[in-house]
């Protein structure tokens, strides 16, 4: 019996949504400026690895510095669901306080944007704009994924230790579970690997609750670029289809429903 194509293509949308755009919010540790180290957490963990606390401060120092970004990256998927993993390659923009920008080449032309809660998708080939508010969701996403948290605040939500021997050339290891059973669900695992050279993450692994995985890769890396005027802004092309939401981001919530929900209403 042949499968119904469309029931599998929204379940590959689900399985991938904890996956998809991760690299915005889990590489902006390395590009949001540490906040203040939060007071009176009365935490009775126990003693953190000297070693682990000297990383994570390079990279809370180096970060500080950080007000833009660029990179290329290629981005490694293996989902249940998948045959065989699927390696999308394009390129990643920053800049503080947290616009960022996906811009995917192969296999599919695609471009993301987040700005001032917002994201805006653009996918040529189906002639299709996808929007979505984040704004209430952005601070769960931070906590989820380690942005913008200084050493201390980090090490309250996840248990931190380092690999001893590192799976990257160069880089320490490091190794985030979350300390919430309720994140868990969806991050079981952070693996990221931290440039011993500028002290930023230089490839960062995503293992979501289910087993999945998706793995991102940094290279011609650029800190503080000046960007265009408009590097974070979609021009949206006249006839385009218009949806709310963003497919395959079930890590927001009932995304992608809203997303098959505008799609039959059209």
């Amino acid at each position: 019996m042949t499968p119904n194509r469309p029931r599998r293509s929204r379940h590959l949308a689900r399985r991938a949504a904890a996956c998809f755009l991760a690299l915005g919010f889990v590489a902006s540790v390395a590009l949001s400026a540490a906040g203040p180290a939060p007071s009176g957490s009365g935490s009775k963990k126990p003693p953190v690895d000297p070693a682990v606390r000297a990383v994570l401060e390079r990279m809370e120092q180096a970060q500080s510095q950080v007000t833009s970004f660029k990179a290329k990256v290629t981005e490694t998927r293996r989902l249940a669901v998948l045959e065989k993993p699927e390696v999308l390659r394009g390129e990643f923009s920053f800049e503080s306080p947290g616009k960022m920008r996906w811009d995917y080449r192969e296999p599919e032309q695609r471009t993301y944007v987040l700005a001032e809660g917002h994201v805006i998708g653009w996918i040529p080939s189906q002639n299709r704009v996808e929007k979505m508010d984040v704004q209430r969701r952005e601070a769960r996403l931070r906590r989820m994924f380690a942005i913008g948290q200084g050493a201390d605040a980090l090490l309250k939500d996840f248990a931190v230790t380092l690999a001893a021997a590192s799976a990257v050339p160069q880089a320490d290891e490091l190794v985030l579970v979350p300390e919430s059973r309720r994140m868990r669900k969806r991050v079981s695992e952070i693996r990221m690997w931290v440039d011993r050279g500028n002290n930023l993450p230089k490839q960062i692994k995503l293992v979501t609750g289910e087993g999945d995985s998706v793995e991102f890769a940094l290279s011609s890396v650029q800190v503080n670029p000046k960007l265009a005027a408009d590097a974070f802004t979609v021009t949206i092309p006249k006839g385009a289809k218009e949806v709310r939401g963003i497919s395959g981001l079930s890590i927001f919530g009932n995304a992608a429903e809203e997303t098959e929900a505008a799609e039959d209403r059209m």
